[in-house]
């Protein structure tokens, strides 16, 4: 089974080399919609509503950890299916668009920093780490970015749903 860590570290490898330019004003962390990688999950919002994607620091890096509701795991090997085949375009030398967030994952494992993913029965543990405390602190600032706006997106579809 695939998961997004391991999505995330064949987009990672794909963009080993492309530098992330100071991010526009105005620029969206998640582009949800435009994003060819996050895109997937955006067209099961359902299955954002009963999944969690969160990071914790550690000493040398993170520990990411997904978890998604039982019923809906198998909507989650759909979505990473479906991911997996946008990775593959973009090993394969594809150009496709990515949003921010993807792209300064990628951009901190050109840099060095090492993955290691184990699989759950209920989602996946990813760690991303580094000897370089540079390296460190920045792989810290990503998953308090990536936290932080993905609090605000889930507020944001809490606000939606409860419209609809």
């Amino acid at each position: 089974m695939r998961h997004i860590a391991t999505i995330l570290t064949g987009l990672a490898l794909v963009l080993a080399g492309t530098a992330l330019a100071d991010e526009p004003a105005g620029t969206p962390w998640f582009d949800m919609e435009n994003c060819t990688m996050c895109k997937p999950l955006a067209e099961k919002p359902e299955l954002m509503h009963h999944m969690t994607w969160e990071h914790y620091k550690v000493s040398n890096g993170i520990v990411s950890v997904t978890t998604v509701d039982s019923e809906y795991m198998d909507k989650f090997r759909e979505c990473n299916q479906t991911m997996g085949a946008v990775a593959a375009k973009l090993r394969a030398g594809e150009k496709l668009p990515l949003c921010n967030m993807c792209m300064a994952y990628g951009e901190l494992v050109h840099k060095g920093a090492k993955l290691e993913q184990v699989e759950t029965r209920r989602g996946m543990l990813s760690l991303m780490t580094s000897d370089n405390p540079e390296l460190v602190a920045e792989i810290h600032a990503w998953a308090d970015r990536t936290n932080q706006e993905m609090a605000k997106m889930m507020t944001g579809m809490e606000h939606q749903a409860m419209e609809d």
